[in-house]
This record gives C-alpha cells, structure tokens and sequence, in this order.
C-alpha cells in the first residue's frame, strides 16, 4: 500500500522561526565565528545593597554593601526587576560602582545579585571565559552533544551567561563556535523568494515558439517585525534604513524555519515601510535582496 498522507495532522506550521543578522564589514560577506569555553563554577556570589536611590538611566550607583568582588561587565539583578551592567570591575565592600544603564529606578535599600555561574544542573548562569564579542538572547550554543541557550544579552568581556536551566551538568573547558547573530525579537513575518533571471534564447530553429534560458537566480527575503525597544536585532535593520552612514552596509542574515530549513547568506536592504495607526503596535517591513554566491539553503530532513 502507497504512502498515506492525513494532511490536517501532518501540516507544517511556522512555529519557532527565528530571524538573526549582524551588519557586516565593509567589503566582507562571511561573518566571523568567536569560541566560547566553559569556564569552572564560580566560588562566590556577590550581594548588594543600594545606598542611594537611582533613576533609570544613571551609570553610577551608590552602594552601602557589596559582599564579593564583581568583574567588569557582571549583571546586577536588583529585586524589583531592574538591571546593570558593570562597566568596570568593583571590589568587595566598594562604595561606587559604575554601570552602562540602570534599566529601571532602585530605591535606597533595594537589594540585588551577581551571579557567579555553575557548572551544575539546575544552574541558569553558566560561567564562561572572558567573551570576546557579544552574545544576544536567543542564541544557542552547542558544547559537543549539549545544546544550552543564552536568555540575555551579554557584552564582550562578560564571564557569566544567563541561560535556560541546565538538564545535565555543563563540562568544564568544553567549547562552543558562534557567529554572534543578533535575534530580530520582534519579527512577524520571515518569507523568502526567489526567481530565476532569464534571457531570450530563441533562434530560428525554435519555430513559432520562444526559448528562454536560466542564467541567474534572485533570492530575496521579505521580513516583518514589530517596533520594540531593546530589540537589537530590529536596531540593524533600522539602522541600515534611516542611518546615511550605514546605506552601503550589508548583513549577514539567517532564516531559520523548523518545517523547512536555514536561508542565510549576505544582504542589502532594497525596500522598507512603515505603518502606525492610532492605537496599535508601529511595524516596520524590510525586503533584502541575498548577494552573489553567498546565499544558501540548508534543507532540513522531512518528517
């Protein structure tokens, strides 16, 4: 008996597809790849107390208490929600410390966290060698057969990742290759196309009909996304957009669509528009076009 397809039960759905870029180089078309490797269990926490309240925004906090030395870089996570970042190291009971923005107001007395990684399972921060180029949210590290995802943004320089709960126990020194893709958290719609370029090859030994031959392929990508604030993936595109310095700029873009496979080659951004009615979420449309012999298409096994 033939093969039996229940097409409502076996439809694909778009579930799960992830746009990530980064602008690229001048003159550059393949992005460049950065190691990541484990790094041992922190021995230490570090709790703090805010000594003088804070206004969203300020990059100098007083401090009444800091029980542990934090790296430069280390994320403070206060207790009402607010964060930052620390843009130099401060030592134990330091009395200042100096941050790149605090994402939310914190009173005298509000408490936080720098946390210093584990290596165990359960743990949601991963210590990690000294990053030498920024990881966004969304990314997902492969350390031999160990997938773990990044949930925040983390800059150059930092030695904690925060990610999903480990299920099994990170190994120490273990590594991982990423090209440092920036997540368009906002997206809404990824659809890629193509089209052959064709040319009139008809001769008189084409009769009364017309021969045409394939000399090229267009693919292009159509991306749609929401407008929100953080959304750094969003922010390139943009930047590309509105930013005269950046009109000759190229991206390396990735399609990732779990019912079908990985678009991803380098691109120019040929069209954009806007819409913002009263009352609803401001979106922004781009089309690319992929570049020469860089784009490919990785097909996923079928189900």
């Amino acid at each position: 008996m033939g093969l039996q397809v229940n097409l409502p039960s076996q439809a694909v759905t778009t579930t799960n597809t992830r746009i990530r870029l980064k602008m690229l180089p001048l003159n550059v078309r393949v992005p460049g790849t950065t190691t990541v490797t484990i790094a041992a269990s922190g021995t230490n926490n570090s709790n703090v107390t805010v000594g003088a309240a804070a206004v969203r925004g300020a990059t100098s906090l007083t401090m009444s208490s800091v029980s542990h030395a934090i790296p430069a870089q280390g994320r403070i996570k206060f207790a009402n929600g607010a964060q930052a970042i620390l843009t130099t190291g401060a030592a134990a009971n330091a009395t200042s410390i100096q941050v790149a923005f605090l994402s939310g107001d914190v009173p005298s007395g509000m408490t936080g966290i720098w946390n210093s990684g584990s290596v165990s399972i359960g743990s949601q921060f991963l210590p990690v060698n000294a990053l030498t180029a920024e990881i966004d949210a969304g990314e997902v590290l492969t350390f031999g057969s160990q997938r773990i995802t990044v949930t925040d943004y983390a800059p150059a320089g930092s030695t904690v990742l925060e990610i999903l709960e480990l299920t099994s126990a990170a190994t120490v020194g273990a590594t991982a290759s990423t090209q440092n893709l920036l997540t368009v958290a906002g997206a809404t719609d990824a659809t890629p196309s193509s089209a052959p370029k064709t040319v009139d090859a008809t001769t008189y030994n084409s009769g009364v009909g017309k021969e045409m031959l394939v000399t090229g392929v267009s693919a292009t990508l159509k991306i749609g996304y929401n407008l929100i604030v953080g959304d750094r993936g969003g922010d390139v595109i943009t930047s590309l957009l509105l930013n005269p310095d950046n009109y000759n700029r190229e991206v390396y873009a990735v399609v990732s669509r779990p019912f079908d496979g990985i678009y991803e080659g380098a691109a120019i951004v040929t069209n954009n528009s806007d819409t913002a009615p009263v009352q609803d979420i401001a979106k922004r449309t781009a089309d690319m076009q992929f570049q020469g012999t860089s784009f490919k298409f990785t097909k996923f096994p079928s189900f």
